[in-house]
């Protein structure tokens, strides 16, 4: 199925684009995974462009979209260089006997 006639019908079904982040029409079914919704515009649109891309198995549009962002901008590299020391695991030692009883 095209993008074009995959959009006719979405919109034939009644779906139309939302017009806020977030989208108002998405909810937690469970208000107890509410704290874990990302209320992020850019995630929802990562996310939508990155399922679109795999539904529609549209390859020249998924290697447009690698060759765009598949570069770190100069301000984060320069960031992830000055926190290179940073530790960011811990190796615990723990005393443990030979024996357990």
């Amino acid at each position: 199925m095209s993008d074009a006639n995959a959009h006719d019908q979405a919109y034939s079904q009644g779906w139309r684009p939302a017009t806020c982040y977030p989208d108002p029409a998405i909810t937690a079914l469970d208000p107890r995974f509410e704290k874990y919704w990302l209320k992020l515009s850019a995630i929802e649109r990562l996310a939508k462009e990155l399922l679109e891309q795999e539904a529609t198995g549209d390859r020249g549009r998924a290697e447009a979209w690698f060759q765009k962002y598949d570069r770190m901008p100069a301000a984060l590299t320069t960031a992830l260089a000055a926190a290179r020391d940073v530790p960011v695991d811990v190796d615990p030692i723990f005393e443990v006997q030979e024996v357990i009883e």
